[in-house]
């Protein structure tokens, strides 16, 4: 039993749950002291491993839910004493300032109560360009509560970077400069090293691609590439995240070699300078931590746990700040790994499943295998990583790109060459520019390539949000091959029709929530017909096996069994996957031809039809 994984995630579930059930919000303490006592309960009834399963899992989401109304209590309560108060401000800066369309925007570390200094967003006015991470200021500033936008609407993008206040600064911006940086502030200062490195060795057209791979800083991409990235589902490639560390990890494996604890331990020391350099933003924070865990297990000879490692990086990153359960890209970043670590190993295989190893001795056979791997790993890992961020992706954006798997296959080596490059060239650059330059030349062709696919890849027609339901067929198919893997539980034989129409039901509302939303009202009769069309599944299966209510086991039907005590259920015929497989094919169709109906009244005021 993983028990480490166990307490962890009962942890972070409770953490999830503070924050995202409104309802929990002033009932954190009772509810953490009954789970308490029912930990205490299962310790003293329970017997076996029961007994330590139950009081884990009481145990930790005890302790998550008391955590995170201790965390409100000491770390927030001082930001809300200061909303919607005019005050004189005093702080710390801990980033260097960011441009706006009003003027700059600076973290502060304001001074709130002795011991619980505010991480506040400070908004001034030219007066703000030239500070610096450690400079003291001082100003009058209105405040208001990071929570919600100025008008009053709730937001959780702020809170959950770990800022609470944001503050409207009026008048003089006293600033005081310290003869030395303080150390902590040292990241912010690299970041920003870098930023200047890359800019000094690329060319002004293929600096800002390099700064947002390495940095995360998208500031300088045009509109067009940005939402290029977005419709090829290609946007992850500029946020520094844990896959741009892999790049780094696989990088030291491969000048290493196979000396797993030597290369684990180099692989530690580069994270964490690479943390530092990035200016250990949200982001490369958690991405380090869950590939410092996984490193740990080679540090210390036990062995690799990758599910563990990845529940207790997500316990540490939620302690530090609960509230970052509510971001967006926190819960991506780890949707994406678990799925990579659950199924992309399993789809490498399949997809490799008869190949053979060339001989040694051909040296264009052995280039055309490492081809093979190279795509078969890509493409595995897009594939693994879309199976929990595809339900996430459509229920925050309402829409999907089905051209992600091809684009990432595209693009995934030229963005690993790029970052490596342009990481080297720009601390490089940042020292000698003249070097940074040099450096910067065999790099540039693979930026010149991502310039030029992103925005074609971007104009394929399966590249938008009508293509999202066209998923439907494939997981309400993908219910009846359950059936074919493994023992379900009894529940599953029972209750096999109404599972799968609550399935169906769920399925059928995301594919039409964004026809809705969008207002793609030409969209709703091929998505209803397709819906329609996955009932008729069911008379595709066939009933080769019972299930036993005796022994909980498969066995094949005879004509002598009782239906009281053996459980007939459907198993997929190979018509199935056929099916649903032409099903989505018509509906992607339709949505290649456009199928467009507006009412007479509606016309002329439509939404712009999407290329």
């Amino acid at each position: 039993m993983r028990v480490l994984a166990t307490a962890a995630g009962s942890f972070s579930l409770a953490v999830f749950a503070a924050n995202c059930i409104p309802l929990l919000e002033g009932a954190l303490l009772p509810l953490s002291c009954a789970l308490a006592a029912l930990c205490a309960v299962a310790l003293l009834c329970l017997r076996g491993r029961a007994r330590v399963r139950g009081a884990l899992i009481c145990g930790g989401l005890a302790l998550g839910l008391l955590w995170t109304a201790a965390y409100g209590a000491v770390f927030y309560a001082p930001a809300r004493a200061l909303d919607d108060r005019t005050i004189r401000l005093s702080g710390t800066v801990m980033e260097y300032p960011q441009e706006t369309d009003y003027g700059w925007s600076v973290l502060v570390r304001a001074d709130g109560e002795p011991g619980a200094p505010v991480p506040t967003l400070v908004y001034a006015d030219e007066q703000g360009a030239d500070l610096r991470p450690g400079d003291r200021v001082e100003t009058v500033a209105h405040c208001t509560l990071a929570e919600r936008t100025f008008g009053g609407e709730e937001i959780t993008y702020y809170t959950a970077k770990g800022i609470f206040l944001r503050a409207e600064a009026y008048g003089e911006l006293r600033v005081t400069r310290p003869e030395r940086l303080p150390l902590r502030y040292l990241p912010a200062e690299l970041a920003h090293q870098l930023k200047q490195g890359v800019d000094a060795a690329f060319p002004e057209d293929a600096a800002p691609l390099i700064r947002a791979l390495t940095t995360g800083n998208r500031d300088n991409l045009t509109d067009h590439y940005t939402s290029s990235l977005q419709r090829t589902g290609l946007s992850h490639t500029v946020a520094v995240s844990g896959m741009h560390l892999s790049f780094l990890a696989a990088l030291v494996s491969g000048l290493l070699g196979r000396g797993k604890r030597r290369s684990a331990l180099v692989t530690c020391g580069v994270v964490l300078v690479f943390t530092l350099i990035s200016g250990c933003t949200p982001s490369v924070v958690r991405a380090a931590v869950m590939l410092i865990l996984l490193q740990l297990a080679a540090l210390l000879g036990r062995e690799r746990d990758p599910l563990t490692a990845l529940a207790l990086a997500l316990m540490l990153l939620l302690a530090w700040n609960p509230f970052s359960a509510a971001h967006i890209g926190l819960q991506l970043s780890f949707a994406s790994v678990a799925g990579i670590l659950l199924f992309s190993d399993r789809l490498q295989e399949r997809m490799l499943r008869g190949w053979k190893r060339p001989p040694k001795d051909s040296i264009p056979l052995r280039l055309l295998g490492a081809l093979v791997r190279f795509g078969a790993a890509a493409l595995s890992a897009t594939l693994g990583a879309m199976v929990f961020t595809t339900p996430l992706t459509a229920l925050y954006f309402g829409s999907l790109s089905l051209i992600s798997p091809l684009a990432n296959l595209m693009t995934l080596w030229a963005v690993s060459a790029a970052f490596s490059g342009g990481l080297i060239a720009g601390a490089a650059g940042a020292v000698l520019p003249e070097l940074g330059r040099v450096l910067a030349l065999p790099v540039l062709p693979f930026v010149r390539y991502l310039d030029w696919v992103v925005p074609r890849l971007a104009r394929a027609p399966f590249a938008w949000s009508k293509a999202m339901p066209a998923l439907c067929p494939i997981v309400l198919a993908g219910f009846w091959y359950l059936y074919r893997q493994t023992l379900l539980p009894r529940f599953w034989y029972q209750h096999q029709q109404e599972l799968y129409l609550a399935v169906w039901t769920m399925a059928g509302v995301l594919a039409l929530l964004p026809c809705l939303k969008r207002r793609h009202w030409g969209m709703l009769l091929p998505v209803l017909a397709m819906m329609l069309a996955c009932l008729g599944f069911r008379g595709m299966l066939a009933y080769p096996q019972v299930y036993s209510l005796f022994s909980g086991s498969l066995m094949e039907e005879k004509a002598e069994m009782s239906t009281q005590y053996y459980l007939r259920f459907g198993q997929p015929s190979e018509e199935l996957a056929v099916a649903a497989l032409l099903v989505a094919a018509v509906y992607l169709l339709c949505c290649f031809l456009r199928v467009e109906w507006v009412p007479a009244e509606q016309k002329g005021r439509q939404e712009p039809e999407e290329s």
